[in-house]
């Protein structure tokens, strides 16, 4: 019976404890849009519930509190600004010609809500093409998708879009309100190597002549994607080779064409360099320019630079300035000598002929031309000792031709210079020769020199000038030249000229000839008027004096500065230039948090951001020529980080590509998965674990251990599909706690009981 009571006790407990209700604390938040959230809570005190079971002779009550909690969300009164930003650009067509008009497209994307319309401005370079209002309903889905017609244009322009240009709207950020990049209708050449290396514009190589350089292009159109041009043949090709001051030439005929990789719009071009030709070795730095067309498409890349070897003789006549020969019967001695500035070794140098124009005569010449002296580089030599003997005042002009022999050829140098007799003053000033080569080599050894018409001598002096103007493009400048008639005793009517610059950018005061006195000066007014629209460079130009009696010459440089037109658009430009680096580097950034193998683009961003900051330093200086100068090569760069880009990888492609070199960490790797008992991995990625031991196993080296190694691999995917198909043989029954043990003990015994 006491059993019984305690029995009735236990279920009466259970049952009150079943039926127990227990009220839970109420949270209840309502929250208006806002940047500032003000929370109040109240509690309300809590509610008791009884629960009252009753058995003979004695009563349990059981009490539950609760407390119950309410919030209250207080909105602010702050608000949340606005922000458009302005999307990158495509365009139709994708590759469009020159002189091809196209449409430009951008998304704006709007943050937040604006009741406000804003102003959208299309620009090429520094002229505005579109120029719209949007209104601030017209957006999809919060973006809004713009456009501008443009005119098709030769070459490469910069495109950009600016809105609320007048910052009418505030936003949360004025900062991506405006995108450009340089939209081009040629077509895009990148060196990738040259003479077996990755190409880098400051690495020139040397060759021999004669020799081979060989160079990998990859052509593309200038677009988003960078389209790679496959179709290309040697036709399309062309090559142009310049050294020195030489007008460059066509060398079409010097390459051959490999075409193994244009599929990938890669190119390889052979050139053969030229060969020592008229007995001139083409010693010292060339420049290639390479030309490609496909149908209407033109595309240009230049310079490409290499340097040629050899040796390269500079004739000198040591002992022919600082003569005095005041009288007709006067001689002169002086040696004829040959440095060599080149790099290699020149053999059998002697001179083979030395000539001049009367009046004078040269002597002391005979066996000059069987010396046959080898010449080291950097070594100086003395081939001859001549002697001129005057014979009546004037002029003569003296013309040496040397000749050695370098890799079983010939080559040949030559040099000039001008001996005045006077029987008040001489002088001696080298200048270029017109005396003709055969002329040369045919007079060697002649009693009878070749003539030429007696000057008088130095009358005039110019001994004040700017040896260096320097002015921008559309603008005017005034210069001074002071001449000075040095004679005693002449009136002298000169008049100045100015020759080797553009006759309508120079204008003289006086024009006409003016008066000197004896020993008197007379001082004139150049002034320079240069077009805007004139070539960035350096002109050579020659100031000249000329009185009846003599002409005086002095050499000057006319440098010609970006003019502001030209300034504004090298800035615009150069900012352009900035905001591309940064897109590219974000770019960067981007793919390689994705995995992409992005250490070519690296490299060459690295180079890229090197030769950017040579353009700001140069364009805080204010030294826009400089910059101008640089801005080709920079946007070179930029084609070719945006191409190597363009082609990186994504390393995810191959998750164990580097491993597979290193069986060391790949064993550790295996082990860890295969300890660690990873089903859900092996399990749900078993595709891809077969496709990366395939992978593996395809990419490792064949060492001793492979074997091994297969057999891990093996196991782990046989193991997977053992352990998936294998049969269920027995039930698997929940886990019972000790205490439902207990429950269930006391009803059985409950059950025993009845």
């Amino acid at each position: 019976m006491l059993f019984l009571v305690f029995l009735v006790l236990f279920l009466s407990f259970v049952s009150i404890s079943a039926n127990s209700t227990t009220t839970t604390t109420i949270l209840t938040t309502t929250t208006i849009q806002s940047t500032t959230t003000t929370v109040t809570t109240t509690t309300i005190p809590a509610t008791t519930t009884s629960v009252t079971t009753t058995t003979s002779p004695s009563t349990t009550t059981i009490i539950t509190t609760t407390s119950v909690s309410i919030t209250t969300t207080i909105p602010s009164t702050t608000t949340t600004l606005p922000d458009f930003q302005v999307g990158i650009f495509t365009w139709e067509p994708i590759n469009p010609y020159p002189g091809q008009n196209f449409i430009v497209f951008s998304d704006i994307t709007k943050t937040g809500e604006s009741d406000q319309n804003i102003t959208v401005q299309w620009n090429i370079s520094e002229t505005t093409v579109c120029n719209e209002n949007i209104s601030a309903d017209s957006f999809v889905n919060s973006i809004k998708r713009v456009n501008c017609n443009f005119l098709g244009f030769p070459g490469q322009k910069n495109i950009s879009l600016k809105i609320d240009s007048e910052n009418s709207v505030a936003e949360a950020s004025e900062d991506n309100n405006f995108y450009s990049k340089i939209l081009s209708t040629d077509l895009n050449i990148t060196i990738l190597n040259y003479n077996g290396i990755q190409y880098n514009s400051s690495d020139i190589p040397s060759i021999n002549h004669n020799n081979m350089l060989n160079f990998s292009i990859l052509v593309n159109y200038w677009t988003n994607n960078n389209t790679n041009i496959t179709d290309l043949d040697a036709s399309s090709f062309n090559l142009y080779d310049k050294w020195g001051s030489r007008n460059p030439i066509d060398v079409a005929n010097k390459i051959s064409m490999e075409f193994t990789k244009s599929s990938s719009g890669i190119y390889l071009i052979n050139y053969t360099v030229p060969e020592i030709s008229n007995d001139i070795l083409e010693y010292g730095e060339h420049e290639i320019t390479i030309q490609v067309n496909k149908s209407i498409y033109h595309g240009e890349y230049q310079p490409l630079k290499y340097s040629m070897n050899g040796p390269n003789l500079a004739i000198s006549f040591d002992g022919i300035n600082d003569f005095d020969l005041d009288n007709t019967t006067d001689n002169v001695n002086f040696n004829v000598s040959a440095t060599n500035n080149g790099n290699q070794t020149v053999y059998g140098v002697n001179l083979t002929s030395i000539i001049n124009t009367s009046p004078g005569t040269l002597s002391g010449t005979s066996g000059c031309d069987s010396v046959n002296k080898q010449v080291d580089s950097s070594q100086k030599v003395v081939l001859c000792s001549v002697t001129f003997k005057s014979s009546e005042s004037g002029e003569s002009k003296i013309t040496a031709l040397v000749k050695g022999s370098y890799d079983n050829k010939t080559i040949k140098y030559e040099k000039n210079a001008t001996i005045t007799v006077d029987p008040k003053k001489t002088s001696s000033t080298p200048e270029d020769s017109d005396i003709d080569q055969k002329d040369i080599e045919d007079s060697f050894g002649s009693s009878s020199p070749k003539t030429a018409a007696a000057k008088t001598s130095d009358y005039l002096k110019i001994d004040s000038f700017p040896e260096k103007v320097e002015l921008q493009q559309g603008e005017r400048k005034t210069v001074t030249v002071n001449v000075n008639n040095v004679d005693d005793f002449e009136f002298q009517d000169v008049a100045l000229k100015v020759a080797g610059i553009n006759s309508s950018w120079t204008t003289v005061i006086p024009a006409e000839a003016a008066e000197i006195e004896p020993l008197k000066s007379q001082e004139y007014r150049v002034v320079f008027e240069i077009p805007e629209d004139s070539e960035i460079k350096d002109y050579d130009g020659v100031f000249e004096a000329s009185s009846q009696l003599k002409t005086q010459k002095q050499s000057f440089v006319l440098s010609v500065l970006p003019g502001p037109e030209l300034q504004a658009a090298i800035n615009q430009t150069v900012q352009d230039y900035q905001n591309q680096i940064q897109q590219l580097e974000n770019e960067i950034s981007g793919k390689k948090s994705k995995g992409y193998n992005t250490t070519e683009a690296e490299q060459k961003l690295q180079e890229l951001k090197d030769e950017f900051n040579k353009v700001l330093s140069y364009k805080d200086e204010g030294n826009y020529k400089s910059v101008y100068g640089m801005l080709n090569n920079t946007g070179s760069l930029l084609n070719q980080t945006s191409s190597l880009l363009s082609g990186a990888f994504a390393l995810s492609a191959q998750p164990l590509a580097g491993i597979a070199g290193s069986e060391g960490i790949l064993f550790g790797l295996l082990a860890l998965l295969l300890g660690a008992g990873t089903y859900t991995f092996w399990g749900r990625h078993f595709k891809i674990k077969e496709r990366i031991a395939g992978k593996v196993m395809a990419k490792k080296n064949e060492k001793p251990w492979s074997r091994d190694l297969d057999i891990i691999l093996k196991k782990a995917v046989n193991g997977q599909k053992a352990a998936e198909d294998k049969p269920r043989t027995e039930e698997v029954k929940p886990q019972v706690s000790e205490r439902m043990r207990e429950l269930n003990a006391i009803k059985s015994l409950a059950v025993k009981g009845k």
